[in-house]
C-alpha cells in the first residue's frame, strides 16, 4: 500500500495540495529485516533480548508532566505547541545504546509533534481491521470506513506500543490538567492489512486510494473528497476479543476462514495428531464466544498452547479485564 500511496503523495507534493507534512516510514526496521533464519525473514522480535520491537515504549508521562507545570495557559494552541515541545525534548533524553531502544527513539522522534500517527501492518492469515486508542471517536470512525475495515478494536489503556506511546500521553496529560484547554493531540492507530497471502499489487492500489481519501477528509491534501462509505464495523473493546489455542502439537485444518461469523460452540478448526490411530487423532477447536474471525495462524503445524485463531465478539469478556491483550 505504502508503495501505490507515494506516488498519490509525489504527485500532491509537485502541485503544491499537502498541507503540513505527509511522513512514510518503511514498516519493517533495518534491524529486524536484517534477522533472518534459515531463509526467512523474523523481524518481529529482536533476536538479542526476545523483545517485541512494537512493544516495551517509555512512559513519557511523568517526564513531559514535569516539563510542563507552571507553563500551561488558557490557550490551547499554545499548550499543543508547549507539550510538543516537552515530547521532543523528552525523548532526547532516552537512552539509545541498545539497538531496539535507538530504533524505539527514533519512531517516536519522527512522530511526536504528529497530528495522526498511523502504524501500517499485516498479519499471518486476516481481515482488514483497526486498532485505535479511542482518543479521536470521529475520525477512527472515519478512518475505519474509508479503509473498509471489518473490524475496529478500542484500546484505551495499552501505552507500551507504538500506536497509543503517543496518543494515549495526550490523554492522560488531559485528565491530569482538566484545568487547562488540552487538546487529543495525536491520533494513534494501527492499521492491520489483511494477511501476508493478502500482499497483491490490487489490494495495495485499492488500500492506497482509500487511505489517500481519508487524508483528504482530513484536510492534509486538497483534492475532491469523495463521500465517506457507509462503516463496516462499530468500535469493539479490545477485552471482547479471545484466542482459541491448540490443547496439543498437530497439524490445524481450517473449517472456517477469517471474516466468518460464528457462533459458541461452532467448530472452527480441527488438530489432527498423525501420530495417533484415525479415530482419535483429530481434535475440535470450538469457538467459545459468538463473533467474527479476525485473525488465524499461518502455521501448518502447531504445537500445544499456540494461537489458533482470534474471535471478537461485541460485548466485554469478564475474564479478560486487566490482562495482557496482545499476542505479541
Amino acid at each position: 500500500m505504502l508503495h501505490h500511496l507515494r506516488k498519490h503523495l509525489d504527485r500532491a507534493a509537485r502541485e503544491g495540495r499537502i498541507s503540513g507534512q505527509v511522513v512514510l516510514v518503511p514498516v519493517a526496521n533495518p534491524i529486524g529485516m536484517s534477522q533472518r533464519i534459515q531463509g526467512n525473514v523474523s523481524g518481529r522480535l529482536d533476536l538479542n533480548t526476545g523483545k517485541n520491537y512494537n512493544r516495551y515504549y517509555p512512559d513519557l508521562f511523568p517526564g513531559v508532566s514535569r516539563r510542563i507545570q507552571g507553563h500551561l495557559t488558557g490557550n490551547a494552541e499554545d499548550n499543543v505547541r508547549l507539550i510538543r515541545q516537552a515530547i521532543s525534548d523528552e525523548i532526547e533524553t532516552l537512552p539509545d545504546l541498545a539497538d531496539g531502544d535507538a530504533y524505539r527513539k527514533i519512531l517516536l522522534s519522527l512522530c511526536c509533534d504528529s497530528d495522526y500517527c498511523i502504524d501500517v501492518h499485516c498479519d499471518n492469515e486476516a481481515i482488514l481491521y483497526l486498532y485505535t486508542n479511542g482518543t479521536h471517536p470521529l475520525q477512527e470512525k472515519q478512518l475505519c470506513a474509508y479503509m473498509g475495515c471489518k473490524l475496529h478494536l478500542v484500546d484505551s489503556t495499552n501505552s507500551q506500543c507504538f500506536d497509543g506511546s503517543i496518543s494515549l500521553l495526550w490523554l492522560r496529560l488531559k485528565n491530569e490538567y482538566r484545568k487547562f484547554p488540552i487538546p487529543s493531540g495525536c491520533l494513534g492507530s494501527t492499521l492491520e492489512m489483511r494477511g501476508q497471502r493478502d500482499v497483491t499489487d490490487d489490494n495495495g492500489s485499492r488500500d492506497a486510494d482509500n487511505f489517500y481519501q481519508f487524508l483528504v477528509s482530513q484536510g492534509a491534501i486538497k483534492d475532491t473528497q469523495k463521500p465517506i462509505p457507509e462503516s463496516l464495523c462499530k468500535p469493539t473493546p479490545l477485552e471482547a476479543k479471545v484466542y482459541l489455542k491448540s490443547p496439543h502439537a498437530g497439524i490445524v485444518l481450517y473449517c472456517r476462514e477469517c471474516g466468518d461469523q460464528v457462533s459458541k460452540g461452532d467448530v472452527v478448526a480441527e488438530i489432527l495428531d498423525p501420530l495417533k490411530c484415525p479415530e482419535k487423532a483429530r481434535t475440535k477447536i470450538k469457538s467459545t464466544i459468538d463473533g467474527i474471525i479476525m485473525s488465524r495462524s499461518d502455521q501448518r503445524l502447531l504445537g500445544p498452547g499456540q494461537n489458533v485463531m482470534a474471535v471478537v465478539g461485541e460485548e466485554i469478556i469478564e475474564a479478560q479485564i486487566g490482562t495482557y491483550l496482545l499476542s505479541d
